[in-house]
């Protein structure tokens, strides 16, 4: 059950504040890592880190089965960074938020729309869109 957020303390310099969030990620500390990237984006929307950040919070989302908010965090970071290197698994991640949301319609125009955009995509992405595909029957 999730009760009060995380208390967290971002450091006042933006770099040292997107390292002091990811160090929770990769800790497995998601409650803190929730906390620490979604304050990083309320104090510093227009750093160049936003990206990396808004991306990280809808992975972190997923990974605590918030799949309503990682949705709507990956919709919004397709939409902020339509160019991003990363978009390719922003769909990936968004298809499997639609996945988990039992929207199964939805998340096969995703994944389709990530083969059609991304005819390069990493290997990974690629093997991983088809196993999601797969398990959710899309035509």
């Amino acid at each position: 059950a999730d009760t009060a957020p995380a208390a967290v303390a971002l450091p006042a310099d933006p770099e040292a504040a997107y390292a002091y969030a990811s160090d929770f990620l990769v800790t497995g500390d998601y409650g803190r890592a929730e906390a620490a990237f979604e304050k990083f984006l309320e104090t510093y929307p227009n750093h160049p880190r936003a990206a990396d950040a808004r991306f990280r919070l809808g992975e972190v989302y997923l990974a605590t089965s918030k799949n309503t908010e990682a949705a709507d965090t990956f919709i919004t970071y397709l939409r902020a960074y339509p160019n991003s290197p990363r978009g390719a698994e922003a769909y990936l991640k968004l298809g499997t938020a639609f996945s988990r949301l039992n929207q199964t319609s939805e998340a096969c125009k995703v994944f389709k729309t990530l083969k059609a955009k991304y005819p390069t995509a990493t290997p990974a992405v690629v093997q991983r869109t088809d196993v999601e595909m797969s398990r959710i029957s899309c035509k």
